[in-house]
Order: C-alpha cells, then sequence, then structure tokens
C-alpha cells in the first residue's frame, strides 16, 4: 500500500491517510479525550484479535485456509454486540458507515451497496494491510496478539484485556516507581519539556506524533543523562550511549 518510509512521513504529517477504498483517519489527543481514553483503549483491543487463538481451542482446522478476516466477519455475524462494537470502531477511524453481508465490509451509503455499485468494501485479501495500518497510526504493537475473543463473552473478555493493557501508557516513572505513568502524566511531561508544545496546542497532535514526540524527547533526555555520567567517570562499559538523533524503535 506504502513504502514503510513514505507511510512513517504521511503518520508524522497527522493527516486523514486515503487508501482508495475509503480514508483513515488518525485521532488527536483532543478526540481521544473526547471519546474517553478507557473506551479508545477497547478499540485497540478489538485491533489486535486474529486468528491465532484457534491454535488453543482444540480446533481440527488447518490454519493456513484461515484469514484473520474470518475471525472477525463469523464473530461479527454471530454476535450483535461483537457486531456494533466493531463498528464503531471501523467506524470512528473511517468517518462513514460500514455495513456488513456476502463476506464484505461495505463502505457508504446504504443505496449504493444495496444496488451493488459499491466497490468499496473490506474483505479477506485486504483486511490486515488495512488493519495494519489502523494500528501503526495508533502506535500499538504487532505483538499484541493474544486475545481469544470468538464467542459470546467477547465484550467482557475485551474489557479484561484492556484494563490490564494500558497499550500507550506503559512507561516507568523517572525514580524507578514501577505504577505506569497515565495519559495525562505523559501529555504534562511533554509540555513540561517545552520546544513549543504547551497545554493549549498539545491536544492538536494525533496519538501518533504525540508518541513520536514523546519518545524522541525520552532519547534526548537518556542521552544527555549518559554523557553526563561518563563525564562523572562512570564506567563506559556501563553506559549505553545511544545518541538521540537515531530512529525511534
Amino acid at each position: 500500500m506504502f513504502s514503510k518510509e513514505d507511510l512513517e512521513l504521511k503518520l508524522l504529517r497527522g493527516k486523514p491517510i486515503n487508501i482508495g477504498i475509503s480514508t483513515i483517519h488518525p485521532l488527536t489527543l483532543d478526540e481521544i479525550n473526547e471519546l474517553g481514553y478507557s473506551r479508545y483503549n477497547n478499540y485497540l483491543t478489538l485491533l489486535i484479535i486474529d486468528k491465532s487463538y484457534l491454535e488453543n481451542q482444540g480446533v481440527d482446522i488447518d490454519l493456513n485456509e484461515i484469514k484473520n478476516f474470518d475471525i472477525i466477519y463469523e464473530n461479527c455475524l454471530h454476535h450483535k454486540d461483537f457486531l456494533k462494537e466493531y463498528f464503531d470502531m471501523l467506524e470512528l477511524f473511517f468517518k462513514e458507515p460500514v455495513s456488513i453481508g456476502n463476506g464484505f465490509f461495505y463502505f457508504g451509503d446504504i443505496d449504493e451497496i444495496v444496488s451493488g455499485k459499491s466497490k468499496r468494501v473490506v474483505y479477506r485479501d485486504n483486511f490486515d494491510e488495512i488493519i495494519e495500518l489502523i494500528k501503526r497510526m495508533n502506535c500499538i504493537s504487532s505483538m499484541d496478539t493474544d486475545l481469544n475473543p470468538a464467542n459470546a463473552k467477547a465484550k467482557e473478555i475485551l474489557e479484561k484485556r484492556q484494563k490490564a493493557r494500558e497499550v500507550l501508557a506503559k512507561v516507568k516513572n523517572a525514580d524507578g516507581d514501577s505504577e505506569p505513568l497515565t495519559l495525562s502524566d505523559l501529555v504534562s511531561i511533554l509540555c513540561a519539556n517545552g520546544n513549543n508544545i504547551n497545554l493549549s496546542n498539545v491536544w492538536d497532535l494525533t496519538i501518533y506524533q504525540f508518541n513520536n514526540q514523546f519518545n524522541r524527547m525520552k532519547m534526548l533526555e537518556d542521552f544527555n543523562i549518559n554523557i553526563r555520567s561518563l563525564l562523572a567517570g562512570a564506567d563506559p562499559q556501563k553506559v549505553e550511549l545511544k545518541h538521540w538523533m537515531s530512529r525511534i524503535k
């Protein structure tokens, strides 16, 4: 869909990304605040559902024949609560209605869909690429794939998973406190470090831009601390000196 470099530039710019069949909209901190951070995290959790849960379910089926879209589609067909939650999530990022039928998720006006003229669909072959783009836009690790929501308790499982995760706020305090910082803590820290980002304009940043700038700030701070440690006589073998102008991992 996009080269790695092109995608990184698009995400850093923070504008909606047209993917042909529709346009994916990044959320700003202001939009996340209005939506509610807990609800936002519930939506993020939906993005990590895949076919891996079948591996531990004793299902006699060739996983190579199953795609992640099949799992989502079947859950949407058979569980109304899951359908509503999943489509609410899609409509949040695409800013337009989504419908289901005939093995597709359809975008757009219902008349266009009923007439058969709509070609703007998500299906087995393009689903993974689209979901991965939304995940990247929202800074979700591709390793977060251990969710098993394929039954009537899907919503309950999602909520329990969300409470344990706090995907975007798993940062430890500088004094070694093991309690993770909240998103409001991270916003406050970034604003306190200046660089023209303050409590008036920080809300205009997308979550990708915010994470990028926070991580870059942390790299700069770590670099400066390590330089001061070396100048103070610290053992060079015990100081990991990584320049702040390096790639963000």
